[in-house]
Parts: C-alpha cells; sequence; structure tokens
C-alpha cells in the first residue's frame, strides 16, 4: 500500500504543514542549520528506506548516534514508518548498549563511525542486530 493509498498519519501531516512553510530555516545546530523542506525531504526517505527494510507498525529503531540533525531525522523517520525510536544516550558504554538492546529488542540498530569507534568491541555489542553506519 502507497502513501496516497492510506490515510496519514499524524506525524506525516506535521511533516505536510512544514513542508508548506516554504525553505525556512527549521534545525540549527552551530553552524549547522537544517531547512525545514530538507528536512521533510530528509524524513521521508529515511522512512521510505526502513519501510522497504521491512519496518514497520510497532518496531523500534535504536540510535545510538551523536546528538544533531541525523538523530532528529530519524526519531521523525521511525514514527512515520509506523515504529519508534530508542534513543540510547550518548555516552552509554559497550555493557549499556548491550543491555539496551537486548531489553528494546529493535528492528535495528543506527549509528556512526565515531560512535562506534567510542565501544571497545562494537562487533559484539551489534552482533545479532541488523546495523546501519551513517557515515
Amino acid at each position: 500500500m502507497g502513501r496516497s493509498d492510506r490515510p496519514l498519519g499524524a506525524m506525516e501531516q506535521l511533516l505536510d504543514r512544514l513542508a508548506a512553510d516554504g525553505p525556512r530555516d527549521f534545525l540549527i545546530q552551530g553552524d549547522r542549520t537544517v531547512q525545514g523542506t530538507a528536512f521533510v525531504r530528509q524524513v521521508r526517505t529515511a522512512a521510505a528506506a526502513l519501510r522497504s527494510a521491512g519496518f514497520g507498525t510497532g518496531d523500534r529503531l535504536a540510535l545510538y548516534l551523536e546528538k544533531g540533525p541525523e538523530c532528529v531525522v530519524l526519531l521523525w523517520a521511525a514514527a512515520v514508518a509506523g515504529g519508534m525510536a530508542v534513543p540510547l544516550h550518548p555516552l552509554a558504554k559497550d555493557h549499556q548498549v548491550a543491555h539496551i538492546l537486548k531489553d528494546a529488542e529493535p528492528f535495528g540498530i543506527v549509528t556512526s563511525e565515531a560512535k562506534s569507534a567510542l565501544l571497545r568491541d562494537p562487533e559484539g555489542v551489534f552482533r545479532g542486530h541488523r546495523h546501519w553506519t551513517l557515515d
């Protein structure tokens, strides 16, 4: 069923309103700025990628990322795709990340090279989970 074949969810309605506002600044982090129209495009692209990977209603997406626009995009994308995001504290250590992943049973985990490098054994922590790296 395509996007046009089903009723719009609340998150998609918010995205439509944001897109209608035009290219205004939406997210600002230091010297990084994301305009609302770009944010909407990124969220919809990420949500479509999640859906095509099999992510759906009720699924969880673990996020072990730095605070920033990418994390916000994925928080929204998980909701638009019908699930929810589980952000992990950016300073969480191996045993903490492994415990949360075991408890949350996520569909997958998204991280970055920089965050993975902070773990002593990222392969061991992420073993058994779908894993995507943003870099």
